[in-house]
């Protein structure tokens, strides 16, 4: 999903970006460096489905690993 962004203003350190519906506060440290007001950008929200099974996948290996320990009594 992309949604377009336009910068309305900044007050300290924060920039106040106005969707079609409703306005966004996010840190200037999150956004390229040198933006300004009336400056537009484009926000892509996706879902890291990759990054989840991977770190279930992490916590099932920890888990299984403390199981194991446990039961050879260390």
């Amino acid at each position: 999903m992309m949604i377009k962004l336009t910068i309305d203003r900044i007050e300290e350190g924060v920039a106040v970006l106005k969707t079609d519906k409703k306005n966004i506060n996010i840190p200037l440290d999150f956004l390229p460096e040198g933006v300004k007001e009336g400056d537009e950008l484009m926000l892509e929200i996706l879902k890291n489905g990759a990054e989840t099974k991977i770190k279930k996948t992490e916590a099932k290996e920890i888990l299984n690993e403390i199981l194991k320990n446990n039961e050879n009594g260390m």
